[in-house]
């Protein structure tokens, strides 16, 4: 009988440990999914600043090419095509 009553008391000891680590465990998967959590987030704001940036960078470009073909409608001699310049180079 004392046997089995030691080996109870044993069990239970287990359980409780166990118990304590599945608690621990717990905390611990809690914390990472927070910290899941805030990775994803700032991603998601690094994402759409880069979108941002990608979009004005875009913009950019279509002013600079605008800018280069009124520069060089201005610069051609009037009466002068390009057509005109390409013979004359040949």
């Amino acid at each position: 009988m004392e046997t089995i009553l030691l080996s109870q008391q044993e069990l239970e000891e287990t359980n409780q440990q166990l118990c304590e680590k599945a608690r621990e465990l717990r905390q611990s998967l809690g914390h990472l999914e927070i910290s899941q959590d805030r990775e994803r987030d700032a991603l998601r704001k690094e994402v759409a600043t880069l979108q941002q940036s990608v979009t004005l960078l875009q913009k950019d470009k279509e002013y600079l090419h605008m800018q280069n073909m009124e520069l060089r409608t201005c610069s051609e001699p009037p009466g002068r095509s390009m057509r005109g310049r390409e013979q004359e180079l040949a």
